[in-house]
């Protein structure tokens, strides 16, 4: 009888290449820390959302000309933007301290994979477009065919890169190997 499937991290701590253990965080902090970064740039999609909602309706209900493309690109434009601020101030959160919002509520700390310090703006950008990057190439390949399972592949996407740390014995996402950083509940070598 084959062996239990474990996902996530199996070890509970990792040696980084400068020789020292840091401890592993578990993906439930992790996405907990995610849900808690996401609230503003939800709060911004669903405030716009409305307001592009208002403005198709009066424009159907007063008889204006109905530009479907005009309509259908709005929405996507205001994907567009809140994705590129979400990976701005990812970036400029982590470089800065190690952490987002959401990671310093949690107790948790980006830090390089070779020495355990903070992540430079580089690696920092790299996990931050990583996602965005992934969701935004789902958002625009099928956008013409279909808005709707265009947001939904993008979503799709956006939560795979983040759930990809399941399967990965380190419990590291595809960000988090692209950029040579791990997440750990410990600040290290007086960061």
């Amino acid at each position: 009888m084959a062996g239990r499937i474990r996902f996530g991290p199996q070890q509970p701590e990792i040696t980084l290449r400068s020789g020292e253990n840091v401890p592993l965080v578990r993906l439930k902090e992790r996405a907990a820390a995610r849900a808690i970064d996401l609230v503003p740039a939800g709060l911004v999609l669903v405030f716009a959302t409305a307001l592009m909602g208002c403005l198709a309706y009066a424009s159907l209900a007063t008889g204006d000309e109905y530009e479907p493309y005009g309509w259908l690109l709005a929405p996507l434009a205001i994907v567009f933007v809140a994705l590129f601020l979400t990976a701005a101030y990812e970036t400029w959160t982590t470089s800065a301290t190690g952490q987002t919002r959401g990671k310093r509520l949690k107790g948790i700390h980006v830090v390089r994979l070779r020495d355990g310090r903070k992540p430079g703006v580089a690696a920092s950008f790299v996990r931050a477009a990583l996602p965005a990057s992934a969701s935004l190439l789902g958002l625009t390949l099928i956008w013409r065919a279909s808005p709707l399972i265009a947001t939904l592949v993008a979503a799709a996407l956006y939560c795979l890169t983040y759930l990809s740390a399941i399967w990965n014995r380190r419990g590291r996402a595809w960000h988090d190997s692209l950029s040579q950083t791990l997440v750990t509940t410990r600040v290290t070598n007086g960061r």
